[in-house]
């Protein structure tokens, strides 16, 4: 078990390594390849695209095929789009690399995310996200070094790239260990269309669109707001993006610790208040209380996902979740597609000064929704 729980561990550290690098360096990026501003928004929509594909056929494939291989499948792709970031001249190529990018991360997220749902406690769900936070947290710091020395981004994406054929190998070799836990999932298997009928799923699904809106609109243009808005440097700017997924992290490892003794619902309700008050500080603050700020967003971000991720078999029965978690991922990649999209095409047209009130604009949705789902579904159980 403790074998097997290492490799899904090291597998969500691959899956946050690429998610938090094209945010961190784009600035350099941008201007490298001299593409509009506004790209790094299309770049992420083609990959959310994909992830929106592939994770709504996540059930199905870890039905035929499971969990483990599609975990195998999934970071070799991921690791090939990298190698073509790499030797990509011109955003065209960055666009085709965004393909295979996003199909390599949506199916595995949401298989490792129903297995370990419907087989470990709270806890193991909330590190099991501290270990893709370290990923993201790894993914700019490690750029960070390469655009400080003379090797410049694109070595970057090449190391990364390999760390994932690496953990991709380890993931193989690991097969026989998935096989009991494997065939009982496997069985768990119902429709899209059967999950979706099912009372509050659509409430849920909302929830998690807007919650991938904060996260992923912070993570991709944090950077350029601290840049282009407040005037500091690239480098630092990196470096503060670094910060804010290692925040996340960290709220991650803390909330593990604890999370077991504590109602779900709760510490969903704690982080997206955190979230409210970091862009109140980003609004009100100085450049310091603005870093502060972003700190504050990653702590409230950091239960928040793993929380609703664990609430799913509670909330809808085990033999929907594999099938309810697949949708949660659909419409949470849709929704971090389409939001820095219009949140960069908007700064582009007007000021990156508005990065925090669109933040706390999606933090207040997420609150308001969140308290309908709690609220409805005591009401629904109780009937």
């Amino acid at each position: 078990m403790a074998v097997l729980l290492s490799v899904i561990f090291l597998s969500f550290i691959g899956l946050g390594l690429p998610d938090t690098i094209l945010g961190s360096i784009w600035p350099v990026i941008q201007k490298d390849i001299n593409a509009p501003v506004y790209s790094a928004g299309i770049i992420t929509l083609i990959v959310q695209a994909g992830t929106v594909i592939s994770s709504l056929f996540s059930s199905k494939l870890v039905y035929k095929y499971s969990t483990q291989m599609i975990t195998f499948f999934s970071i070799l792709l991921t690791s090939t789009a990298l190698i073509i970031f790499a030797f990509s001249y011109n955003v065209l190529f960055l666009f085709a690399a965004a393909v295979p990018l996003g199909l390599g991360a949506g199916s595995v997220d949401a298989a490792l995310n129903g297995y370990v749902a419907n087989n470990f406690k709270s806890n193991i769900m909330n590190f099991l996200h501290a270990f893709w936070g370290i990923g993201a947290f790894l993914g700019p710091f490690t750029m960070s070094f390469f655009i400080k020395s003379d090797t410049g981004w694109r070595a970057g994406y090449i190391f990364t790239a390999g760390i994932l054929f690496l953990t991709a190998f380890i993931v193989f070799l690991s097969r026989k260990l998935w096989s009991d836990k494997g065939s009982s999932e496997e069985k768990l298997y119902i429709s899209n269309k059967e999950a979706l009928k099912i009372p509050l799923v659509k409430s849920a699904l909302i929830t998690f669109s807007f919650f991938s809106y904060i996260e992923l609109t912070t993570g991709l243009w944090i950077s350029s707001y601290f840049v282009y808005g407040l005037g500091i440097s690239k480098y630092y700017a990196a470096l503060i993006t670094a910060l804010f997924y290692g925040s996340i992290t960290a709220g991650r490892i803390i909330t593990g610790l604890f999370s077991n003794n504590i109602e779900n619902y709760k510490i969903i309700r704690f982080g997206e208040t955190a979230i409210i008050a970091g862009c109140l500080l980003m609004i009100f603050g100085d450049i310091y209380l603005s870093v502060a700020g972003a700190f504050i967003i990653g702590i409230g971000s950091s239960p928040v996902y793993p929380a609703m991720l664990h609430e799913t078999p509670r909330r809808f029965g085990e033999k929907a979740s594999l099938t309810v978690m697949g949708l949660q991922m659909s419409v949470s990649y849709t929704g971090g597609a389409l939001a820095p999209l219009i949140f960069g095409m908007f700064a582009d047209k007007f000021s990156f000064n508005l990065l925090p009130y669109y933040i706390l604009f999606g933090a207040v949705i997420i609150f308001i929704s969140s308290e309908y789902l709690n609220h409805n579904l005591k009401k629904y159980k109780s009937i």
